[in-house]
């Protein structure tokens, strides 16, 4: 029984990796044969696991895999008969489809010439009764599978020359690793294979060696003079500052762990990460062979190119854990001046690799005289002249921890944004408010706050057009008077926000061998931003508790 899956229906569902197969074949059909048989236990194994844990185990438990003639047999005689899509033998045939034969469901295949693509996705056990193949994500990540490895096998029409077949071992190493898909971009796989790595891996440790590579190493390192390991961990942070008492600071911290080995051989890499354990939503590449929670140990064997094996976020209390405080002030001083003030103080220990501090200046115009008295550093315009760049040239160490830019800037001509009415963009008074009203009459089962609002959201977005094309490029409808923020774009080495700290002596390559070790911490920024304390800001609203603030309907 085969089933053809629809194009537009493909399309429309979302390819979500990650998926496990059972099993693949590739088949050659005008002289019966098969080419390559790869199954995967540890996907099998955990497919029986889940099967177990339901309540009707018996009937949960899938079939074993057949053998790799039975498939042969299956889909030469009955499947190929009975599918016309995949009846063509002149090399343009194609077609995927859905199929249940040698008591395996489903089967992914894909035909190009005389080769056939067999893929067995992993399914949830009784899926076949909860409706159409194309809702089961390992199916529609199957059909790409089986499409992508015939594409490539393609390429070596006409002859197909069996020789030449080592290339599925090296897919199966690099887009199937342990039978879960990581990638079906084809021109990556095709980049990554222009290595030639059963060669070089025969060349280094001899034929006996090819078995027993493991798919998260497909490649080896050249012969060199010095073996080298980087270990690294990497941290963004992401933080808004007000300097207002009604509202919160905001800092979010995530990070990874990243490896690098370039050993020869296969030798294993393991880590010792206490305090990684005790980080939240921590997520472990499938190289990870063993993770101890308790101790935080993780041992791989990873690739030549940067890994990031661990990923995790944490809660960052404030404002105790900010890396840099700031306090802004911006207010003017007549039509063309403004005084502004920024003040800035390092809180953790770390040496500050570079800081650059963006002042824009939107719907103000262009800037024609600056008189600024940085204490540390050196203050750039930029070319449109519409904003300032703060440049902390200097060792910037806690010992000096607090920096500050006082001064008054002049533009030429009125801001822009008083020749508009930009009342629909100002701040409106507490009470009342157009969200208040909405919400009472909301409550109170009316359908005429509906439009009300509607009508509201409409002429303030209304509004917002009208001063964008009033407006430069590049300015910002929000930020008028003393609406007004500064981005801060710095790195930090050796230091962490998390607290996730590497030791040298906590890193080990077994067998043991002469082996350069690097170990890096970097924490970097992503949009940190300071807003300025005497005007408005953007900020994030929580629904509930304006549900709990809104007047009770009468």
């Amino acid at each position: 029984m085969a089933a053809k899956v629809g194009q537009s229906e493909a399309q429309r569902t979302p390819v979500r990796l990650g998926q496990g197969m059972r099993a693949l074949w590739v088949l050659r059909v005008d002289e019966p044969g098969v080419v390559a048989a790869r199954t995967f236990p540890v996907v099998e194994a955990g497919l029986r696991r889940t099967a177990v844990a339901t309540e009707s185990a018996k009937l949960a438990v899938p079939a074993p895999l057949p053998t790799s003639s039975a498939v042969l047999e299956a889909v030469v005689g009955e499947i190929l008969p009975s599918t016309p899509a995949l009846g063509g033998d002149d090399g343009a045939s194609d077609a995927a489809v859905a199929a249940s034969a040698a008591g395996l469901w489903p089967l992914c295949l894909h035909r190009t010439g005389p080769l056939v693509v067999v893929v067995a996705p992993s399914v949830k056990p009784g899926a076949q009764h909860a409706g159409r193949l194309v809702d089961e994500p390992s199916v529609t990540v199957g059909h790409g599978l089986a499409a992508t490895l015939a594409e490539l096998l393609a390429g070596y029409a006409p002859g197909y020359d069996l020789a030449h077949m080592g290339v599925i071992d090296v897919f199966v190493a690099f887009a199937l690793p342990l039978g879960t898909v990581l990638t079906l971009d084809l021109p990556a796989i095709r980049k990554y294979m222009a290595h030639k790595p059963r060669d070089l891996i025969a060349s280094v440790q001899g034929p006996a060696a090819v078995a027993k590579i493991p798919a998260s190493k497909p490649f080896l390192a050249k012969s060199r003079s010095r073996q080298v390991v980087d270990i690294r961990v990497s941290e963004s942070v992401r933080a808004v500052q007000y300097d207002v008492p009604h509202l919160a600071d905001v800092c979010v911290v995530q990070g990874s762990l990243q490896v690098k080995a370039l050993l020869e051989g296969v030798p294993e890499v393991t880590v010792m990460a206490p305090t990684l354990a005790q980080v939240e939503s921590l997520a472990l590449d499938p190289a990870v062979s063993v993770f101890e929670p308790t101790t935080g140990k993780l041992s791989l064997i990873p690739p030549l190119e940067t890994l990031a094996v661990a990923q995790y976020s944490v809660p960052v209390s404030v404002p105790g854990s900010l890396p840099i405080r700031g306090f802004y002030q911006q207010s003017p001083l007549g039509p063309q001046t403004i005084h502004l003030l920024i003040q800035l103080k390092l809180c953790v220990k770390a040496d500050v690799g570079y800081c650059q501090v963006r002042i824009p200046f939107h719907n103000h115009g262009q800037i024609t005289h600056v008189d600024l008295r940085p204490s540390a550093g050196i203050v750039n315009v930029t070319a449109d002249r519409r904003a300032l760049v703060w440049i902390l040239t200097e060792r910037w160490s806690v010992g000096n921890a607090e920096v500050e830019l006082p001064g008054t800037i002049t533009f030429h001509g009125s801001p822009r944004l008083l020749d508009v009415d930009a009342a629909a963009l100002a701040p409106q008074p507490p009470q009342p408010t157009p969200t208040s009203l909405a919400l009472d009459e909301l409550n109170a089962g009316s359908a005429v706050a509906l439009a009300s609002l509607a009508a509201d959201a409409a002429a303030a977005d209304a509004a917002r057009t009208a001063v964008a094309h009033l407006a430069a490029p590049s300015d910002d409808p929000f930020c008028v008077a003393s609406n007004a923020y500064i981005a801060l774009d710095f790195k930090m080495t050796n230091t962490t926000l998390s607290g996730v700290h590497i030791a040298r002596d906590a890193v080990s390559v077994y067998p043991k061998t002469r082996t350069k070790l690097n170990v890096d911490h970097e924490l970097v920024s992503s949009d940190y931003i300071i807003w300025n304390s005497l005007g408005a800001s953007r900020h994030g609203v929580d629904l509930s508790d304006l549900l709990a603030t809104a007047p009770a309907p009468s």
